[in-house]
């Protein structure tokens, strides 16, 4: 069994070329590239509308700037810390995120397994032939991953947190078009598959402060636990080839839309 690498490309209409073999499970299936294609970032997912500003600390944030606090739609990072202000809506407070240890290494990982994004193209019987297709993924990680994380915030205000500290983009949700062009040889079964990649967010701290309308003045401190989550970035994707069908997951239904449980 051999893998050829594929070039992600978002939003590109696809189109299917002639090809001599039989589809497995449907028809109009998939193959292995020949033609690169520069790669593109995924499209990011939308989120609440903030204004972010960037400051050196949060004593200078207090010192200099503490008429950006009674705009609770803002959020601050600091530099020197690599934390991140955000308010908290529910709680009525202003919170500090940050890193438990920052000198904590950032850990990636690619998923365990494979996901197939076609089903299967059979040439066992024919001559081969060419195919070239875009489709539309979107993967995203379980509701319940994230069932025990700091309730005080959104959960998208910790992974930009997050993120800002480890200095990776990090989200619960991605959604790419994956474009290929690929041949498939006389005697091959061929199939788009691919895997993307998560990481473990170490330990953070919520801090919590109440703004008394000149200064922060710290309340409490609560942990939030190590938790996994993906990285905003093109995922690894593959076009398989092999002379036997049991190598690939030719009958497995296609879902463009996966759900990841870590």
């Amino acid at each position: 069994m051999h893998k050829y690498t594929l070039i992600l490309i978002l939003f590109v209409l696809y189109s299917i070329e002639t090809m001599n073999g039989q589809s497995i499970g449907e028809h109009n299936r998939l193959v292995r590239p020949r033609i690169r294609h520069k790669p593109t970032k995924p499209k990011p997912v939308a989120t609440p509308l903030y204004t972010f500003y960037s400051i050196k600390s949060l004593d200078d944030l207090q010192n200099k700037h503490p008429d950006k606090l009674n705009n609770t739609s803002n959020i601050f990072h600091f530099k020197d810390t690599k934390s991140s202000l955000y308010y908290s809506k529910k709680d009525h407070q202003w919170v500090e995120l940050k890193l438990a240890n920052p000198d904590d290494p950032v850990q990636k990982f690619p998923l365990e397994y494979w996901i197939p994004a076609s089903y299967c193209l059979d040439s066992t019987s024919g001559s081969g032939g060419t195919a070239s297709r875009a489709i539309t993924v979107l993967y995203e990680v379980a509701v319940e991953n994230y069932m025990d994380i700091y309730a005080g915030l959104p959960t998208f205000a910790i992974h930009e947190a997050a993120g800002l500290s480890l200095g990776v983009k990090i989200g619960k949700q991605v959604a790419v078009t994956l474009f290929f062009s690929c041949a498939v040889n006389e005697g091959e079964v061929i199939q788009l598959q691919y895997r993307p990649s998560y990481v473990i967010v170490p330990e953070m701290e919520a801090v919590s402060y109440k703004f008394t309308g000149k200064s922060l003045k710290k309340k409490k401190v609560k942990k939030i636990k190590p938790f996994k989550t993906l990285i905003i970035d093109a995922p690894e994707h593959q076009c398989w080839a092999t002379r036997n069908i049991n190598d690939l997951q030719c009958h497995r239904p296609i879902n463009h839309r996966h759900v990841i449980r870590f």
